[in-house]
């Protein structure tokens, strides 16, 4: 055997050995990945005055994410990093049926503006038009829900400045 055809059956060998590896198992628990926000400033508000896209990925084992379109459950939560409250909630889209494989994908979501909160010494109200704080800054915490009741990861976004005067 020559040196080429050595160096051939060894390029074989080990094209054989990666190929046997299995790879790891998908968990059932659903998992979330932070991509990232399409701005990080917004006005506040509390009618609405401002909004921003966040986006993820997504991915679950045994494929039971997102609710039929006529159930109107929902298993996005987005909650405010200033006080742990749940912000909003929203409805994965229905997805196409997986047999019980592994859904991964990607999901966008728009984020409605919310409210400057003020030192509690200063007794301001939230979203008051305050000079003294021109600004305030929060990062929106994101987790989602399988039909099974399994609560992904956390993840976070950047911080998002908002604009308070």
């Amino acid at each position: 055997m020559n040196r080429f055809q050595f160096h051939i059956l060894i390029f074989c060998i080990i094209l054989i050995l990666m190929n046997c590896h299995k790879s790891e198992p998908i968990s059932n628990i659903p998992q979330i990945e932070y991509i990232g926000v399409n701005k990080k400033q917004m006005k506040q508000g509390d009618l609405n005055e401002d909004t921003l896209w966040l986006q993820f990925r997504f991915e679950d084992g045994d494929g039971d994410l997102g609710y039929s379109s006529s159930d109107s459950r929902t298993d996005i939560f987005v909650m405010d990093s200033r006080t742990g409250n749940l912000q909003d909630k929203f409805k994965i889209p229905e997805l196409p049926p997986s047999n019980n494989d592994v859904q991964k994908g990607m999901l966008t979501i728009r984020i409605l503006t919310t409210c400057c909160f003020y030192p509690p010494q200063d007794t301001i109200p939230p979203c008051t038009v305050q000079n003294k704080y021109p600004f305030d800054s929060l990062r929106y915490l994101i987790y989602i829900q399988d039909r099974a009741g399994h609560l992904s990861n956390t993840i976070q976004s950047d911080f998002v400045k908002l604009i308070c005067f």
